[in-house]
């Protein structure tokens, strides 16, 4: 007679739902896998290149607006402080020019072109050459330059009805290529002693 021992039934233990793996970009099957993963990789990097040719493109346009207006702000700074320069000889130039005490004269020697203002015994002399201004107080005195980068200038006789003037035609040297003004001045004086009656 045989004896079998029996063994409580075990518990069944429910099935939990399991979800299905998510499938990655690229990876369904072998060979088109592959392909995904390269096709996805190349877009990338196109855009990349596209994204950086635009990026230098715009930042070399910007520098070199920045430049442009750079050089336009140091020339605009160094012929401003010429102009003043040139306001400040000329109002010079009118004060000497009054305070002539005899008939005064212009000379062409050499190129240069000179303004003989007679004070007294002695006498200022302006001077134009080598693209410069210069001015001497009196015959042992030095010259002095006034003025530099001058184009032109030149002194000229203006007879008038009544008053004999001088005027001073000057024109400053610019430094830009397509300057849309140019820097001429035309100042403007009498000597009361040519006063004509």
């Amino acid at each position: 007679m045989r004896i079998c021992r029996q063994f409580p039934a075990s518990p069944r233990i429910p099935r939990r739902a399991v979800a299905a793996p998510t499938p990655v970009p690229g990876l369904a099957g072998r060979g088109r896998g592959m392909a995904g993963r390269h096709s996805t990789r190349g877009i990338m990097l196109m855009e990349c290149i596209v994204y950086l040719s635009v990026f230098f493109l715009v930042a070399g346009l910007a520098l070199a607006a920045f430049y442009r207006a750079l050089d336009f702000t140091r020339a605009l700074r160094r012929t401003s402080g010429e102009i003043s320069l040139a306001l400040d000889a000329g109002e010079r130039w009118r004060a000497d020019l009054r305070a002539a005490t005899g008939p005064v004269r212009v000379t062409e020697n050499d190129g240069i072109n000179a303004l003989h203002i007679p004070r007294g015994a002695d006498e200022t002399v302006y001077s134009v050459s080598d693209g410069g201004v210069r001015r001497r107080a009196g015959r042992q005195s030095p010259e002095v330059q006034v003025l530099s980068g001058i184009k032109n200038a030149r002194f000229v006789r203006d007879q008038r009805e009544h008053v004999i003037a001088w005027r001073w035609e000057l024109e400053l040297k610019t430094n830009l290529k397509a300057a849309r003004l140019r820097p001429l001045f035309s100042f403007v004086g009498a000597a009361p002693a040519e006063q004509s009656q």
